[in-house]
């Protein structure tokens, strides 16, 4: 690219034609910088982006706003390696309801946005949209017989207020912006990030979901990669949807991510496979407390294809009064591997999680188990912090022979239908005397109680003391 600067006058009544100018002088010395001024532009026709162009503000002061319904910028079929950076895109209050996004870009090769203030409040679509143009839909996958196919879109450090950002391209990041689909209680826009495409990667954004979700995967989508960025669904007055919501997407990986508050769940996965998602948090989740969308995580399959899924080191919390929820479902079509999950659950008595929290079903008649005996699921060291807890006590008389007493567990805690290990037992005996000596051993163990028996250590032993017990499920 050129390192030629051209600025944008900004003593022209057509403050359109003035940056298109300069775009075409740039593009004539194969390339340049086109320097918006310290003010508002306003255009009624697009602005045409093509290769080697960039198109740079001084922040936000450098505003170019939309008085008509078209695009702002339009990056033209092919362009290759384009920039959009340190500026403001906005369209006048009048300019309320269409079709057209902010940018839209027509089978790019490296396209970078960044440091751009996109603001879309009243617009039911809005944001950054690459896609085929040659099509009337905008939302289908660009086919892989077209002449020119997007890659390497490149978003970061911008803020999308009532805008989102959908992508058909592959090979793409999205880094390190503000996404808000939804600011206000005006619930337009479906989502925040939408993909098309594969080899797509969304790290460190602060993502308020749409009315559907934050982050859409179309069935065409394969290998997108999720990781640490925030979804946040704070404020009460507005609808925000899943986290996240897979429809036939496949080896994707979702780690590091944290889901908080969010008005349905945090993870929706339809028809999935091959798809890890590792050490996520899910913070107070299903603000709406409808039953639909009451689970932390939702694995479901139709087609007996979500096959090879990985759930490790995820962490589940809620304290919400209202209906309770579910931690995680997977329907019996679902083949998952969990490993090393926790469930934290601060109000047991209401509005925290179901009992249990983690339900996975078999394929008889629907019942679940949580348990190694699952049909085609493996759950291996998982946890609930607290840990579900069962305890008590139990008074042993003076006595010279064995006593053989049964300890039965709460009716909460059998639902679990679990068997705890001996080692998870702590148990504790304390005599009326020092030299109430006793020892004793368990046996019967299963998920409705268990068997002690009750021995003296010396004959002097024979005054009264009282047994204390408690069973943890890790």
């Amino acid at each position: 690219m050129a390192n030629g600067i051209y600025e944008v006058p900004t003593n022209i009544l057509d403050d359109r034609q003035a940056i298109q100018t300069a775009i075409n002088n740039a593009q004539n010395a194969n390339g340049g910088i086109v320097l918006l001024a310290n003010k508002q532009y306003n255009i009624s026709q697009s602005i045409q982006l093509s290769s080697n162009i960039i198109l740079q503000g001084l922040g936000a002061s450098s505003q170019i706003r939309g008085i008509a319904d078209v695009p702002i910028i339009q990056v033209t079929t092919g362009t290759a390696y384009a920039e959009i950076k340190n500026l403001k895109l906005v369209y006048d209050n009048s300019i309320q309801t269409s079709n057209h996004f902010h940018i839209e870009a027509d089978r790019t090769l490296f396209l970078k946005i960044k440091n751009v203030i996109i603001e879309g409040p009243g617009r039911s679509n809005s944001g950054i949209l690459t896609w085929d143009a040659s099509t009337s839909n905008k939302t289908i996958p660009i086919s892989g017989s077209s002449t020119e196919a997007h890659f390497m879109t490149h978003i970061e450090n911008c803020l999308l207020n009532e805008a989102s950002i959908w992508l058909n391209d592959s090979d793409s990041r999205i880094l390190n912006n503000y996404i808000w689909a939804n600011s206000t209680s005006t619930n337009l826009l479906p989502y925040a990030i939408r993909l098309s495409n594969g080899s797509v990667n969304i790290s460190g954004n602060d993502i308020v979901p749409g009315n559907d979700a934050g982050i859409y995967l179309a069935s065409t989508c394969s290998l997108i990669r999720i990781e640490n960025n925030y979804f946040d669904g704070s404020w009460n007055t507005v609808h925000t949807g899943w986290g996240i919501e897979l429809n036939a997407a496949r080896q994707c990986i979702i780690v590091g991510n944290t889901f908080a508050n969010m008005y349905y769940g945090g993870i929706k996965a339809d028809n999935s496979h091959q798809n890890t998602v590792l050490g996520n948090i899910f913070n107070n989740l299903n603000r709406s407390r409808r039953a639909s969308s009451r689970y932390d995580v939702s694995l479901t399959s139709t087609n007996s294809e979500s096959l090879g899924l990985l759930y490790m080191g995820n962490q589940h919390f809620r304290d919400l009064s209202g209906e309770k929820s579910i931690a995680l479902y997977a329907n019996s079509g679902v083949d998952l591997l969990m490993i090393g999950n926790s469930v934290i659950d601060w109000s047991e008595s209401s509005g925290g999680y179901c009992q249990p929290a983690i339900r996975i079903y078999r394929d008889d008649n629907q019942s679940y188990l949580m348990a190694n005996r699952v049909t085609n699921s493996r759950i291996n060291g998982n946890s609930k912090y607290p840990l579900l807890t069962d305890y008590g006590q139990t008074t042993v008389g003076a006595f010279t022979e064995v006593v053989n007493t049964r300890i039965d567990f709460s009716e909460a805690f059998q639902a679990q239908q679990l068997i705890p290990k001996v080692q998870d037992i702590n148990i504790n005996f304390v005599g009326a005397q020092a030299n109430s000596r006793i020892t004793f051993s368990i046996y019967n163990l299963s998920a409705s109680g268990f068997n002690i028996s009750f021995a003296r250590v010396d004959s002097s032993c024979s005054t009264a003391g009282v047994f204390f017990w408690r069973v943890d499920i890790h």
